[in-house]
């Protein structure tokens, strides 16, 4: 049995769309927004023992859509977080409140008057 010439174009064609789709790369995912740190509040939070909820409060009050960073996010920020002053931050993988110093050392206990450090998108 012959084969048309129209026949043998049609199945070059097809042969080469199919070879250029299995080529084709699927165009990447766009990236999600990272959170980052965003600033420290002009508030202050008094006292041990309150929960990120509320230090988490006071960051989405000041920064629309913020909300506590956790330890971690503080420290590995690039660009390096200048802290003002000691603050408030959310313990990695934990749901309690730590007081960070300047210099990034985080502490638990000895902690009074202090603003939050706030993270978002």
């Amino acid at each position: 049995m012959r084969t048309s010439p129209e026949a043998k174009v049609l199945f070059v064609v097809l042969l080469v769309a199919a070879v250029a789709l299995l080529a084709a790369k699927p165009a990447p995912a766009p990236e999600a927004p990272a959170v980052h740190f965003l600033g420290v509040t002009v508030g202050t939070v008094e006292s041990l023992g309150i929960g990120p909820l509320v230090t988490s409060a006071l960051c989405d009050s000041e920064f629309p859509g913020a909300r506590t960073c956790s330890d971690t996010e503080v420290v590995k920020s690039i660009p390096l977080v200048k802290l003002p002053t000691t603050v408030w931050v959310m313990a990695e993988g934990n749901a309690h409140n730590l007081c960070m110093a300047e210099n990034g050392h985080s502490r638990s206990f000895s902690c009074v008057l202090h603003p939050v450090a706030c993270c978002g998108l």
